[in-house]
């Protein structure tokens, strides 16, 4: 069976106790260009809010093979209104029907809304790679 390919939030995945510890900071990322980024300031503002887009891409990565740079994930969630950065702080959360739509719309996936997280149409399903 094929394995699920592991991607964090962080570029720089040992480091990532590091960051979340506070011990290093996210713009200190030696990896930080991978997100797609285009400043280590932007990498940080957004690497610490954005874990549902890190489960997005370990699952676009497992069905397509395509790796997408979280960032790139994230301007296109934002033109959805899964994140809303003009909130401040509160916008950085990811909304969760607006990302049900977003990744039916672009990704075909049948994610739907189910008391307050998403969840497959079927299990099973998915485990065939048909959800």
């Amino acid at each position: 069976m094929k394995e699920v390919p592991y991607f964090s939030q962080w570029e720089s995945m040992h480091l990532v106790s590091r960051f979340v510890s506070r011990e290093l900071r996210a713009e200190d990322d030696p990896l930080w260009h991978r997100s797609g980024a285009s400043t280590p300031e932007e990498y940080a503002q957004w690497s610490p809010n954005i874990c549902g887009i890190a489960c997005l891409k370990m699952l676009l990565a497992y069905r397509s093979n395509t790796i997408v740079p979280m960032l790139e994930l994230v301007r296109e969630a934002v033109g959805f209104g899964v994140y809303r950065p003009e909130l401040g702080d509160t916008g950085k959360r990811l909304h969760y029907r607006p990302f049900v739509h977003w990744v039916r719309e672009r990704y075909g996936s049948m994610a739907m809304w189910w008391k307050g997280s998403i969840r497959p149409r079927s299990n099973r399903s998915c485990m065939t790679g048909t959800c």
